[in-house]
């Protein structure tokens, strides 16, 4: 986990903690956004390393790593990697896709969250947050240390 992701981790919880559920769940949908930045850096050292043409690596960074919004570089990244569920699994993340979709998710939150929407995050919800994401820092991180240097072969 780089420094960046951490302090958004630290700074949700914080906010959690004192009653601050908005805040709490925009600090985590950012750590999310954040925790996809690095995924999709990963995938590409891992293009990089033998795995991907000089095309498919130089759309990779124009579409999803240089996306100008996350919505944008998650949806990148997840029609690249869609159909590549069995490199995650030779990682070992299985349902990849489910997991990723979860960022998703959590970018939502922190869109309707962090917007004033009128919406409301409740306790039970807020709770359900932090659980998933940990579940994503417990799965996704492994997947971002081990990809650079995987070769699929």
């Amino acid at each position: 986990m780089d420094s960046i992701e951490k302090d958004y981790i630290l700074e949700g919880c914080y906010c959690a903690s004192n009653g601050n559920r908005l805040a709490a769940a925009t600090m985590i949908g950012c750590a999310a956004e954040r925790l996809l930045y690095q995924l999709c850096n990963s995938y590409l050292s891992y293009l990089k390393n033998g795995n991907g043409s000089q095309k498919e690596i130089s759309n990779f960074e124009e579409k999803v790593l240089n996306a100008k919004k996350a919505h944008a570089r998650l949806d990148g990244f997840l029609k690249t990697v869609q159909n590549d569920e069995r490199l995650f699994e030779k990682i070992g993340l299985e349902n990849s896709n489910l997991h990723f979709s979860f960022l998703d998710i959590m970018r939502q939150v922190r869109n309707e969250s962090g917007h004033p929407t009128g919406i409301k995050v409740s306790n039970e919800d807020l709770n359900t947050i932090f659980a998933n994401y940990q579940l994503l820092i417990d799965r996704v991180h492994p997947v971002i240390t081990h990809l650079p240097t995987f070769t699929n072969n």
